[in-house]
């Protein structure tokens, strides 16, 4: 059976409560990050917001530096299961010739060190582009050296919604 979004898993989740002003509605945080062509989610999804997270719990720890993280997480379920889904977006990339791949990397460690120890993370890191970039930015991933693998995938906020929502 295939995961869909909860917003009580994400809600519940020790990471939402722990960070409370970190949870966000996804429409504004897509508008944030740089999507310009109005609402997608119409059911008041909430989302965490990873940056903001990242920015609080670097102070908590007393880190002079904030680690890097992806920009939301969400939780998904189903009948036999409970996963963290972790998304970036790259709504104002022009061009993916400087994506590399030990910066997305970097963003998935920093995530996984604050969520993992409460529940397993999705199998894929989404990239979220354009959907007319989408092409260019698959090639860039394939094109990469070291190659990232399957595990990074660049898709639509529109994929992102029909896979999850």
């Amino acid at each position: 059976m295939k995961m869909k979004y909860s917003k009580a898993t994400t809600l519940d989740h020790p990471i939402s409560k722990q960070y409370l002003g970190c949870l966000t509605d996804y429409n504004q945080l897509i508008s944030d990050e740089g999507y310009s062509f109005g609402p997608v989610f119409t059911n008041n999804e909430i989302i965490l917001n990873l940056d903001l997270v990242e920015t609080q719990y670097s102070v908590k720890l007393n880190r002079l530096e904030k680690n890097k993280s992806m920009d939301s997480a969400f939780c998904v379920s189903n009948d036999d299961s409970k996963k963290i889904v972790l998304v970036e977006y790259k709504f104002n990339k022009a061009d993916f010739k400087s994506l590399r791949l030990v910066d997305m990397e970097g963003k998935v460690a920093g995530s996984t060190e604050i969520l993992s120890n409460h529940m397993p993370i999705h199998y894929h890191y989404y990239f979220v582009v354009q959907n007319d970039l989408i092409q260019e930015a698959v090639n860039r991933f394939y094109r990469m050296n070291p190659n990232p693998g399957r595990r990074y995938l660049a898709v639509s906020i529109d994929w992102i919604k029909e896979t999850f929502f």
